[in-house]
């Protein structure tokens, strides 16, 4: 697997993004998850449904369109309202390398100055494979 694909244009990125709608981590080929891998289902999303390796650089992870990709769970609440399962992480601070840099020059706006925010629905007691 090679990075070719994080060179995919925006308008590409969201084709594949709007076909993925509504299909299930399953119908893209998992069949196991370690849940101890916080991380796996966004990198899941990164090798199956974008076919490029999973990274941790700090570069957004389509580096032409300039958008990062983040996957992350929302619950259905008891009223029926949606909100986050969890919080999500939008960038790894290296306070030793990040204290002169102003906010435009920071690795943090560099990174998610463009977000693609990839929600899928977390149901307790079902296998991340049926999530959708």
């Amino acid at each position: 697997m090679d990075d070719t694909n994080r060179h995919l244009s925006e308008k590409e990125i969201i084709d594949i993004t709007k076909a993925a709608m509504n299909k299930t981590f399953g119908d893209f080929g998992m069949t196991e998850y370690d849940k101890r891998n916080k991380g796996g289902l966004g990198g899941f999303v990164e090798e199956h449904v974008f076919k490029y390796k999973a990274n941790s650089d700090d570069h957004p992870d389509f580096i032409d369109a300039g958008l990062e990709l983040k996957v992350t769970p929302i619950k259905q609440n008891q009223d029926g309202t949606y909100s986050s399962k969890e919080r999500l992480v939008l960038n790894m601070i290296n306070y030793c390398d990040e204290y002169d840099k102003t906010f435009r020059t920071s690795s943090f706006y560099r990174k998610n100055k463009r977000l693609l925010i990839w929600f899928y629905l977390y149901i307790s007691g079902k296998h991340p494979k049926d999530f959708e």
